[in-house]
């Protein structure tokens, strides 16, 4: 066990400690399309007592102009600026540590095709081969594809055998291969739908190459959180539901961690982890986010 904990009976125990909140969205602010009610009263509070938030989404469907216009549905104003997603991170990262890297094979929705293109790169799209198919050897032989530098993989719902096909092609020829994040499935009601992760897997079965995860647990993202905030990073707080890649995430960037029941870990799945030898707990654990 990585370390000790402090379950808090309310998150103000420990607002006082940090200027600086980054917090995951999904999960601990909202559950798809539903707002935690609690927790934008804490986002107000915060606000008002003059504290930084900032936002982080690991999903890669959706714009942070997105991000931004379902913070104001549910009633609060945040800068844009403030407001991250695994597809900015992948493509500031792709910049700074490849520079040699122009044209992109993107597995994806539009969300994480539009990012990557608003950073200047070229990209080849996913979305452009929903309806394609691949069915004989033959065709497999003659499929055409066009030159690219590395493959991005993110969560795209309509992944395909083309697209699998398609990628490996890339990676076999000797493009570079990256992972938005290493989410292997999304909570939807009771049900978990398969998210970036499993795409990623499948790539890495049939080219026996690793991806490159940018996202979540890498601390990729915090260090640009914080190094274009010029963010005290000792008086900052992660905010996360994910009791693995979350509390990873807060560890790998040195950051305290808080971790709230609200998303896709409960009382259970956490004693289950907490129980591991080589598990790696938060600071806190919280209920959620109310005051």
């Amino acid at each position: 066990m990585d370390s000790c904990y402090k379950e808090l009976k309310s998150f103000s125990e420990i607002i006082p400690l940090y200027d600086s909140y980054i917090i995951e969205v999904e999960g601990t602010i909202w559950s798809g399309n539903n707002k935690l009610e609690e927790a934008f009263k804490t986002l107000d509070y915060l606000k008002k007592n003059g504290k930084q938030i900032y936002f982080l989404s690991n999903q890669t469907n959706t714009t942070r102009e997105d991000i931004h216009e379902k913070l104001k549905n549910f009633g609060f104003e945040a800068s844009i600026d403030n407001i991250y997603n695994c597809a900015l991170l992948s493509s500031k990262y792709i910049k700074k540590h490849h520079p040699q890297v122009k044209r992109l094979y993107v597995i994806g929705e539009k969300g994480i095709i539009e990012e990557v293109r608003n950073e200047g790169f070229i990209v080849v799209s996913s979305q452009d081969q929903n309806n394609l198919k691949v069915s004989t050897e033959e065709e497999f032989q003659n499929m055409p594809t066009e030159e690219v530098d590395a493959v991005l993989s993110s969560f795209d719902m309509t992944y395909n055998y083309y697209k699998l096909a398609y990628a490996s092609i890339c990676l076999d020829k000797g493009a570079l291969f990256f992972a938005a994040n290493d989410e292997s499935y999304v909570k939807v009601g009771s049900r978990n739908l398969p998210g970036t992760g499993a795409v990623t897997s499948s790539l890495e079965k049939v080219t026996n190459k690793e991806a490159t995860v940018i996202g979540p647990p890498n601390g990729y993202g915090i260090k640009l959180i914080t190094s274009s905030h010029a963010i005290d990073e000792k008086k900052c707080l992660l905010i996360t539901d994910d009791i693995k890649a979350g509390v990873l995430f807060g560890k790998n960037s040195g950051l305290d961690t808080c971790l709230v029941m609200t998303g896709r870990t409960n009382q259970e799945v956490f004693a289950k982890e907490a129980n591991k030898p080589d598990s790696i707990l938060p600071q806190y654990l919280c209920k959620d986010l109310s005051i």
